[in-house]
C-alpha cells in the first residue's frame, strides 16, 4: 500500500487509525520507493488545520528517541481534506487540501479542482498526483442531536442519513469503480506489469456501531443513528457477494465497535439522550452488562459472532470474512483503532 484514506480522520477512531497508519509505516506500506500518503478527511476546515499540526508532531516524535522504530524508512505525505461528507460528490471542490510531506515543517495549503481530480492532477507544491488509495477506512459519522420526535425537518433526518450511510455507498462506488478499470487495464498489460501490480490489494472497511448491530442494544436517542448504523452492516455484506469475483484482489470488511467512551461523539450522546432517559450511554451499558452477567453472555449481533480481544478475532472464522463485532462492553478508541488495524494486516495476509 503506498497510499491510505480515513474518513472522519481528524478526530476519534478516524483520526486514531490515522495514527496507527503511521506507526506502521514500516510493515504495512508497499516496497515501493514511493512516499507513504496518508489521506484523513473532516468537515471542518480548523478540524483538519487542529488535527494536521497534531499529526505532524505525532510524527516527529515518532521518529527520535526510544519510538524511532516506528519511523519506517519512507517518506511520510500528508494530505487533510476539508469534505462535508453529507454532500459528497467526486465534482464537489474540496474547500482547503493541506499538505505535508516529510521535511518540510509546515503543512501547504493546495488547490485541487474536485475530489476526482485530487488523483489525477498535479499541484504546485508536490508537482505529483495524490497517489489512489489503497486501504480505505470509512470512520465519518454523526449521531442525534436530539430525541427522535425532536426532527420536524425531513433535511434533518436525511443529514444523518447521508452522512452515516449514503456517503459510504457513494465514496465506496467512486473507489471500486476506479479500482476494477485499473485492474482490468493491468490484466490487458500483464506482459509488461508485473504480477504483483496486477494482484495489488485494496481494502476498505466501514465502521459499523454495536448500536446498530447488537439487537437488544436500544440506547435512547440513537434510533435515527442506529439504524444508519444496521444498514451500514447490511449493506457491506450485500456489497461484498457483488464483489466477489474480484475477491482475489479486493477485501469489503465491515467492523462494528462496541460503544467508545472517549470519542466527542458518545460525549455528545451523552448530552442528547438525557431526557429520555436519566443514565449516561456509559452507565446504560454497564447497567446491560450486570443484567447479562447471569451467564447469559453478550449475545451475537446481526451476522453471528461477537469478538473482544485480537485472538479472539483472529481465530473466528467470521473474521476470515472480515466481518467482526466488538464485544458488549466500553473501549477507548486506542483499543478499537488498533482492532481496525488488525482486520487490515489480516486482509492482506489472506
Amino acid at each position: 500500500m503506498s497510499c491510505a484514506l480515513v474518513t472522519g480522520g481528524s478526530r476519534g477512531i478516524g483520526n486514531k487509525v490515522v495514527r496507527e497508519l503511521i506507526k506502521s509505516n514500516a510493515w504495512i506500506l508497499s516496497t515501493s520507493a514511493s512516499p507513504t500518503t496518508i489521506i484523513f478527511l473532516s468537515k471542518n476546515e480548523s478540524s483538519v488545520t487542529r488535527a494536521m499540526v497534531d499529526l505532524i508532531a505525532f510524527q516527529a516524535k515518532l521518529t527520535n528517541g526510544v519510538n524511532a522504530r516506528y519511523s519506517g524508512s519512507k517518506t511520510l505525505r500528508l494530505i487533510g481534506v476539508t469534505m462535508d461528507m453529507s454532500e459528497f460528490s467526486t465534482k464537489k471542490t474540496p474547500t482547503t487540501v493541506l499538505e505535508w510531506s516529510t521535511g518540510l515543517s509546515d503543512a501547504k495549503k493546495v488547490t485541487y479542482p474536485s475530489w476526482k481530480e485530487l488523483f489525477t492532477k498535479a499541484n504546485h507544491q508536490s508537482h505529483a498526483p495524490v497517489p489512489f488509495p489503497s486501504v480505505v477506512v470509512q470512520s465519518h459519522g454523526i449521531t442525534q442531536e436530539k430525541l427522535t420526535l425532536g426532527y420536524k425537518s425531513p433535511l434533518e433526518i436525511l443529514n444523518i442519513v447521508n452522512t452515516n450511510f449514503t456517503s459510504t455507498v457513494m465514496m465506496n462506488n467512486f473507489l471500486v469503480k476506479k479500482w476494477v478499470s485499473q485492474n482490468i487495464k493491468n490484466r490487458r498489460h500483464s506482459d509488461s506489469v508485473p504480477a504483483t501490480a496486477i494482484a495489488d490489494k485494496k481494502i476498505i472497511i466501514n465502521i459499523s456501531s454495536i448500536l446498530g448491530t447488537q439487537p437488544d442494544l436500544n440506547l435512547p436517542g440513537t434510533a435515527i443513528y442506529s439504524a444508519t448504523k444496521s444498514a451500514l452492516w447490511k449493506y457491506s455484506e450485500v456489497f461484498k457477494k457483488e464483489l466477489q469475483k474480484y475477491q482475489d484482489w479486493l477485501t469489503i470488511a465491515c467492523y462494528s465497535p462496541c460503544l467508545v467512551t472517549d470519542t466527542d461523539m458518545v460525549k455528545n450522546l451523552s448530552k442528547n439522550n438525557t431526557q429520555a432517559a436519566d443514565v449516561s450511554p456509559k452507565d446504560y451499558m454497564k447497567n446491560l452488562l450486570i443484567s447479562k452477567s447471569d451467564g447469559a453472555g453478550a449475545g451475537a449481533g446481526i451476522g453471528g459472532d461477537s469478538f473482544q480481544s485480537k485472538k479472539d478475532i483472529t481465530d473466528s472464522p467470521k473474521y476470515n470474512e472480515h466481518f467482526a463485532h466488538s464485544k458488549l462492553e466500553t473501549k477507548t478508541s486506542d483499543q478499537v483503532a488498533k482492532e481496525i488495524m488488525d482486520l487490515i494486516e489480516s486482509a492482506y495476509k489472506h
